[in-house]
């Protein structure tokens, strides 16, 4: 359109990220440091972590001369990597490594190193621990319309954040279902299985998640009962 010689935006975006809490920012810091260094467990799991796509790592060694309760083999250690593409993660396993110290795990993957020659490395994925709940919610006046669909999205995203080993505390979820407000009372079931279904039981109880699992919901396995006050 001709005419005119310039413009301006009256209600300017407003970009970047939210603000970090001092506590997230000194782990960012923590893990950010340690990408630069090579052959510990810190380094190697920062250095996977980095890759896209990958959400967790948990990374179990066996330092002794035999194999160890959880079957590890002598002088190895096995990652468990949610996410992430198999070839990436071989690189990152191969190039952070230490030398000597065999990998371990249900996958095999091989890469050409610097001379050109093949090497295998190993890692594992997670067992996949599905997680449902039933929150029954006692709602007030002030209750806003969309409240519920926020609330069972926060679930969804703190119990997909716990990563690997890590159990889903029921009190713990709470704090996703009062940040809305109009919630006079509040009550959680959950229950688990390596299986999406049938739907497991529940019980207002705490989901233990093993060493080798990981928890994951989504939007369809959580269901949300709303009631007057």
């Amino acid at each position: 359109i001709s005419g005119w010689i310039g413009c301006n935006n009256l209600s300017a975006a407003k970009i970047g990220n939210n603000l970090e809490s001092d506590m997230e920012l000194r782990f960012r810091r923590m893990q950010s440091i340690r990408l630069g260094g090579s052959g510990t467990l810190e380094a190697i799991r920062a250095s996977l972590l980095n890759l896209n796509t990958v959400t967790a790592v948990s990374i179990t060694e066996n330092t002794t001369n035999q194999i160890n309760d959880s079957g590890l083999p002598p002088h190895s250690f096995e990652a468990l990597v949610t996410g992430g593409e198999e070839l990436d993660i071989a690189h990152i396993l191969w190039q952070k490594k230490p030398a000597g110290i065999r990998t371990h795990g249900k996958l095999s993957v091989g890469i050409l190193d610097s001379e050109n020659r093949k090497q295998i490395l190993n890692f594992s994925r997670p067992v996949t621990r599905y997680v449902y709940g039933k929150i029954t919610i006692t709602k007030t006046k002030d209750f806003l319309q969309g409240a519920e669909s926020s609330i069972r999205g926060k679930l969804v995203n703190q119990i997909n954040s716990l990563g690997v080993g890590s159990n889903v505390i029921l009190k713990s979820l709470f704090l996703s279902i009062f940040s809305e407000a109009g919630i006079a009372n509040a009550s959680i079931a959950l229950g688990s299985s390596s299986q999406e279904l049938p739907i497991p039981i529940l019980s207002e109880s705490n989901i233990v998640i093993k060493a080798d699992e990981v928890a994951l919901t989504d939007h369809l396995k959580i269901e949300i009962i709303l009631g007057e006050f």
